[in-house]
């Protein structure tokens, strides 16, 4: 299993690469999409934005430390042409062909028709398809396959059972999100909030913070399930290894980098053990992390495990969820 972590220079490659990661995932140099929705992903972010030299220098660091590069094309091709002097589709192709002429390891896409001119540009490229498909089910894997998508990054909305279902049959390599959710899932709250100065009933529109009551069937949890930013995988870890999920993926260059770091030496740590034979469960996982690195417990405490409320193997026939007020 491959783990990715994002970086945004050389001086952040080596940081992620001493704490574990096989590969690290980074957006080119551009100015035509850097305002684009999805600029933090299609351009490197922060203080740390790349020249066109230094993106290079980068790739062949990574490769002559044996570390896979992904780049980040977060860039729909949009129309042909918005004018006479901006042809979007002659953009895209050249900010692909940037990034394929660096050395790129493989190219992320979010786009069908992305996708499609990627292949016009060179058939052999290693294209992965972002979890922002929102893929799902096997019907949705084998179509991919025949874009010529080599991996497919499954939607982080599946619980762990679907996961392990869809990865044991699957015609196409399989990438997964493992802790958060990214940028695109930041738990916005469409629910209709009570706004008592107002006396409105208003959806919030930002993520939501408040704690709610689930009930399913006979089990009731609180947590704030609707704040999809919680998430983390450690616990299904032992299932994760155990299926066939090619890699897995730190996201958020645009959190504090600290936090990346953290994240990938967690998980580095979780997949050693695993694959050493030294622990068999989640909770031995779990308990092991929580040793060695004490501030993991803060998502324990917040009962964010990725798919923890859907592993029953018993078929929902109640389902109840209150506001805790």
């Amino acid at each position: 299993m491959i783990l990715y972590s994002p970086a945004n220079s050389i001086k952040e490659a080596e940081e992620v690469i001493k704490a574990g990661a096989d590969g690290i995932y980074i957006g080119g140099v551009t100015t035509i999409y850097s305002n684009y929705p999805y600029g933090s992903n299609g351009w490197t972010v922060g203080e740390n934005k790349l020249s066109v030299r230094e993106f290079k220098e980068l790739v062949e660091f990574c490769h002559r430390n044996k570390v896979l590069v992904q780049y980040n094309v977060y860039t729909d091709c949009l129309s042909d042409s918005v004018s006479a002097k901006h042809n979007l589709a002659e953009y895209f192709s050249d900010y692909v062909k940037f990034g394929l002429d660096a050395g790129v390891d493989s190219i992320l896409l979010d786009d069908i028709s992305a996708i499609m001119r990627v292949n016009k540009i060179d058939p052999n490229v290693d294209i992965h398809a972002s979890f922002l498909f929102d893929i799902v089910n096997a019907e949705q894997l084998k179509f991919f396959k025949s874009l010529n998508v080599k991996t497919i990054e499954l939607s982080p909305q599946l619980a762990i059972k679907e996961i392990c279902e869809l990865s044991e049959n699957s015609p196409i390599s399989l990438g997964l999100i493992s802790h958060l959710n990214c940028a695109a899932y930041e738990g916005s709250c469409y629910i209709d909030h009570f706004i008592e100065d107002d006396h409105k009933m208003i959806p919030i529109g930002l993520p939501c913070k408040s704690n709610y009551r689930l009930t399913i069937d006979d089990k009731t949890v609180e947590g704030s399930f609707i704040d999809m930013t919680l998430s983390c995988s450690v616990c299904n870890m032992p299932a994760l290894i155990n299926s066939n999920i090619n890699y897995i993926k730190i996201p958020g260059r645009h959190i504090d980098f600290s936090l990346i770091l953290n994240w990938t030496m967690v998980y580095r740590e979780a997949i050693n053990l695993l694959k050493g034979g030294h622990i068999n469960t989640g909770q031995e996982l779990r308990d092991n992390i929580i040793k060695k690195y004490p501030n993991w417990n803060l998502w324990c405490r917040l009962n964010r495990k990725k798919g923890c409320l859907y592993d029953n193997e018993n078929s929902v026939s109640k389902f109840c969820m209150s506001r805790v007020i």
